[in-house]
């Protein structure tokens, strides 16, 4: 079995491998959810690690579109909330879960890890081929690499609409 990742500029070829993980990264706009989209044609699951707070937030009222919406609706500012799906998402998942949760809550196990990457760790256990579509932290990083997975960034050429990619293990 063979994986390839292609732009106009360079390919990637993977061949043969029972598992793989991958985590992509890049700005707002960068081609990570595209990416994964072309992956999941190979085989591979798409996961991320905004998953659990995004269906959070769709549970307290925010609308689709301004969680999985444009980058401009995801800026509307929600009319029960009165902030932005973006900026809950940011607050939320950093301030109260990444900063707070782990003093609020000492004896939860998060097995050294934040709860997104605690969360993420079951489906990397899961799934034989996985790809993140939005990584961000360093301790989102560490928890690939432990896993032997790698990461991609991938940055935007806005002048061409072309992208490009670097990978690390």
């Amino acid at each position: 079995r063979f994986f390839a990742i292609r732009n106009v500029s360079s390919s990637v070829y993977i061949k043969n491998m029972s598992k793989m993980l991958i985590m992509l990264t890049g700005e707002i706009g960068s081609g990570k959810s595209t990416a994964a989209h072309i992956l999941e044609k190979y085989g591979f699951e798409e996961d991320y690690f905004s998953r659990p707070l995004k269906d959070f937030a769709l549970s307290i009222g925010f609308e689709h579109e301004e969680i999985y919406g444009t980058q401009e609706q995801k800026l509307r500012i929600n009319n029960l909330w009165g902030i932005s799906g973006r900026e809950f998402l940011q607050r939320f998942g950093s301030e109260v879960c990444r900063n707070f949760l782990p003093k609020a809550i000492p004896n939860m196990n998060l097995n050294n890890r934040t709860l997104w990457a605690r969360t993420m760790e079951r489906n990397i256990q899961k799934y034989d081929y996985l790809v993140i579509s939005d990584g961000r932290f360093e301790d989102e990083a560490k928890l690939v690499q432990d896993y032997e997975g790698i990461i991609i960034r991938l940055e935007r050429k806005y002048d061409t609409g072309s992208s490009t990619f670097s990978s690390h293990q």
